[in-house]
């Protein structure tokens, strides 16, 4: 069957309120068996037929499954009067005796996602659904076409009641539509029994939980027993309803919910299931009821047991009776904790999740959370940045996300972001027969109420961690007296079968975590806060000082991770020493021996931030004040934060003069202040300084050799270059990580080709960019940001245009993740001149304006080397006046305005 492209044009990706119409030909199995060989051709026919009628209509055709059309309509009444066109068409075909075509048709409307070109959501599921319930010649629609009906000739509306489909959980109104001269006599739907199914009506749509779905009906399709297990407000109960509704395929005896919110004990439970299986038996008791199970129950039956927790024991124990009686029975349960039985398939449910999703551009916490405050009616509009913070802070918990969306309307989103705890507290309360569920800290006590005392002690003493954390962690901020290991251990793990604490095992190494209101809940009823802030600040500066070690020898993407998993929590230590003084030592000597984590991961803005936060009130007689000033006035420097040859640059030289432990360090530092602003003699001299300093340090004593000879290129003496990256390969590298050796290819090589200009040999080129392939593949992001700058560098003193056409994009966007704003610039400044070789000079001279604002802004400078390319008006027969007018153009770029342009200079290069 052909293939037919959307006539409507819709955005993928982007929400669309259609018309769906689904076909489908009755009884093609028969046939195909009973005239196999006039199939082809009636087939043929049939397609052209539906086609014909459906672009009449302007129908989009986006699925051709099977035997049977999908098609979009912008109105209903479009789609109702191409299914009336398409049946009179197939009535009046001349079909062969032994193959008459007959089909049935249905529709149903509202908002789908397009991608792929095709059409996906509940409102195109249920049009198929529809249209299933129908016979050949039948044309069905829903209520949400029906009631937008306006006018088609001669046509009725036939109410045919409400009924229950398949995989759909509530009974669903259909309407006949009939025309005077089509057949109007057909057999009674294909529908499901009614009183096989009873699945309560969800109170709002399902959002955010496509995998989650489809991962519980492969399931129950495989596993007797399932159990949903997730703290208090995940939205356990919302999603094994449509599990239940959609499982109506699969279990054709019947599906039920039983709730057991509110229930003392479920000693009945064999009678409730016996009697939604099977039918009432009044004289039969529990025993009795089994037996029926085992011997009456014939066909797949589904039983949901909803909110199992709070009889959890009395439920595992009947959950046992039921599957061992009955081998067609199948149990979905929900629980904050595992019933533990045999055979039970634990299924832990995650919040929803806060980053956004392919196509849609939002999260489906976000979703979830404006899906929510539209219900309210109020209209209100909210910033993305805005949903974004507060389904974060909320960690994507659908109750409360629910809670939160209902106070926007009456407070803000703005507010309610800066109160969110307190709006949560003052939420209304709702109304319903489980009040574990009225709030969100009601849903977490009445778990807290349930743990002993170590376990609440435990959880207590956990609020201090943020993000994730591991058992090393637990043992060292939580056990003491008060809490032995082996009781850290024992309630450690009750508290994550009670899903107060979630476990994440998945990279072999089991790390813990705590949603953010239970943190909050926990945190406000620890008692010695002191202590336990102390610990914690204790256990993360170890932590971050054995990984400064490693990262610097290593330097691979590996080790970066190992040390990122704990990146909130040395962001929690460092936001208390902010805070308070008394934690303000230790969080000061983190925030040091973080240094090589800030530079390889990117985040030197970051590291900037709090190196200064933390170097505030002064202490000149704490060495660990004195680095972080060091630090964080370098960093402040690179990024562009703090204007050169201002105080900062003076504390620094300050410190090398007083000779204190580490001045060597502090060379490195005035090095890149120095290359900071275009002072390369005097950044190589402190490189080689550093170097010689660094005789316990044989890593940084290379890199600052590598470094130094970089700078010598740059300022065109490949020969001390070339002496320079001799020493360094002196120098024992055992210490450096796999880096290492295409890190200094990248800069010998470049030294080779920078020389020879345009005269490079294709075999430099090759190299350095295998060179370039290898170390851009370690994700090591200052290391890539610098080596980077290099590869266009000699990729431009060659005009390699087709090469810096490709990499100028990826290569440029390292500066301006790990802010080191210099680099930026520098390579803007390369475009411009890239530019210029291609005489565009309306490319070039917007470039250099911006460059030289931004350099003018942070006290920058660059080499003179770098300005030697720049354009001279008089030399391109400019006018100096429109050239200057040129240049002013630039001077309102952002950086990502500046990026573009450079971005487009040298695309139009390699292009020409």
């Amino acid at each position: 069957m052909a293939h037919h492209a959307p006539t409507l044009a819709p955005v993928s990706g982007d929400l669309h309120e259609r018309t769906y119409v689904f076909t489908d030909i009755v009884d093609s199995t028969v046939l195909w068996e009973q005239a196999s060989d006039l199939m082809p051709q009636q087939l043929e026919h049939h397609d052209t037929l539906l086609s014909e009628a459906f672009a009449r209509h302007g129908g989009a055709v986006f699925s051709t499954m099977g035997d049977g059309f999908g098609v979009a309509f912008e109105r209903p009444d479009d789609g109702v009067a191409a299914m009336i066109d398409a049946q009179r068409a197939l009535r009046d075909h001349d079909w062969p005796d032994r193959c008459t075509i007959r089909v049935r048709m249905g529709a149903n409307a509202g908002p789908a996602h397009f991608r792929g070109n095709d059409y996906f959501g509940p409102p195109v599921n249920l049009a198929a659904r529809v249209m299933a319930a129908g016979h050949g010649g039948q044309i069905l629609v829903s209520d949400a076409v029906e009631s937008q009906l306006r006018h088609v000739d001669d046509v009725r509306i036939d109410r045919l009641g409400e009924h229950r489909l398949k995989g759909v959980a509530q009974p669903v109104p259909l309407f006949g539509v009939l025309a005077d001269d089509l057949d109007h006599r057909f057999a009674p739907l294909r529908v499901l029994d009614a009183g096989r199914f009873t699945i309560p009506a969800p109170p709002t749509p399902l959002i955010g939980r496509d995998q989650e779905l489809e991962a519980l009906l492969d399931a129950v399709r495989q596993q007797r027993c399932t159990t949903i297990v997730a703290a208090g407000g995940a939205g356990k109960t919302r999603l094994a309803l449509d599990v239940a509704a959609a499982a109506s395929d699969i279990f054709v005896a019947g599906v039920h919910v039983i709730e057991l919110a509110g229930t003392d004990t479920v000693d009945d439970l064999a009678t409730r299931v016996a009697e939604l299986a099977l039918g009432p038996e009044p004289t039969a008791g529990p025993a009795e009821h089994l037996r029926r199970l085992g011997s009456d129950l014939r066909e797949p039956t589904l039983i949901v047991l909803d909110n199992a927790e709070h009889v959890i024991d009395d439920c595992a124990a009947h959950a046992e009776d039921l599957l061992a009686t009955s081998a067609h029975l199948t149990l979905l349960v929900t629980s904050r904790e595992p019933l533990r039985i045999a055979g039970e398939h634990t299924f832990a449910l995650s919040p929803l999740a806060t980053d956004p999703t392919t196509g849609t551009g939002r999260s489906a916490g976000a979703q979830l959370f404006l899906d929510r405050v539209a219900a309210q009616g109020s209209g209100t509009t909210i910033d993305d940045e805005l949903v974004d913070a507060i389904v974060q802070r909320l960690d994507g918990l659908p109750l409360a996300l629910e809670l939160a969306a209902a106070q926007v309307p009456l407070v803000g989103a703005d507010v309610l972001l800066d109160n969110l705890e307190e709006a949560l507290a003052a939420a209304p309360q709702r109304r319903g027969r489980d009040s574990r569920h009225r709030t969100v800290s009601a849903a977490i006590d009445w778990s807290y109420s349930r743990c002993d005392p170590l376990e609440q002690l435990l959880l207590t003493r956990l609020s201090v961690f943020r993000g994730s954390f591991d058992r090393d962690a637990v043992a060292a901020v939580c056990v003491d007296d008060a809490l032995p290991s082996f009781g850290a251990v024992r309630a450690l793990t009750a508290l994550v079968d009670q899903s107060l604490v979630t476990l994440d095992d998945a990279g072999g190494q089991p790390r813990y975590r705590l949603l953010q209101l239970i943190r909050q809940f926990a945190r406000e009823r620890l008692d010695d806060h002191h202590t336990i802030d102390t610990r914690h600040g204790q256990h993360y500066l170890e932590v971050g000082r054995a990984a400064a070690p490693a990262i610097g020898a290593e330097a691979s993407p590996d080790a970066l991770a190992r040390v990122s998993v704990d990146h909130d929590n040395f962001i929690a230590v460092l936001e208390r020493g902010v805070a308070d003084e008394t934690q303000r030592p230790t969080a000061r000597r983190l925030a040091v021996s973080l240094q090589s984590y800030w530079e390889d991961t990117g985040r030197l803005r970051l590291g900037a931030d709090w190196l200064t936060a933390l170097a505030e009130p002064h202490d000149i007689g704490d060495r660990a004040w004195a680095a972080c000033v060091l630090i964080g006035t370098t960093y402040d420097a690179m990024c562009g934060l703090t204007p050169l040859g201002r105080t900062p640059v003076d504390t620094i030289r300050q410190f090398a003069e007083m000779g204190v432990p580490g001045a060597h360090a502090m060379q490195m530092s005035l090095a890149f202040v120095d290359l900071s602003q275009g002072a390369l003699m005097s950044a190589i001299e402190r490189f080689e300084r550093a170097a010689v300093d660094f005789e316990d340090d044989p890593a940084n004593a290379w890199q600052a050799t590598v470094t130094a000879g970089a700078l010598a290129d740059y300022r065109g003496d490949p020969d001390t270059a070339a002496a320079l990256y001799e020493r360094a390969d002196a120098i024992d590298q055992a210490a450096l990580g796999a880096w290492a050796p295409a890190y200094r290819d990248i800069f010998v090589h470049g030294s080779r080709i920078g020389a020879a200009g345009v005269d490079a040999t294709d075999s430099d080129v090759e190299s350095l960019m295998d060179a370039w392939y290898q170390l851009h593949r370690t994700g090591l992001e200052t290391r890539i940001t610098i080596a980077g700058h290099r590869v266009l560098w000699a990729l431009e003193r060659s005009q390699r245009d087709d090469l810096i056409g490709e990499w100028f994009g990826p290569i440029i966007a390292f500066p301006n993740r790990t802010g080191y704003r210099w680099f930026t610039l520098a390579l803007a400044d390369l475009a411009a001149a890239v530019a210029l070789r291609h005489e565009r000079a309306d490319l070039a001279l917007p470039i250099e304006g911006a460059v030289d604002l931004e350099l003018a802004t942070a006290g920058y400078g660059f080499p003179e080397t770098f300005h030697e390319r720049r354009l001279r008006p008089e030399r391109a027969g400019l006018d100096p006046v429109d050239a200057e007018r040129m240049r002013d153009k630039g001077t309102g770029l952002t950086i990502a305005g500046l990026t573009a342009l450079a971005s487009d200079a040298v695309a139009g290069a390699a292009s020409g």
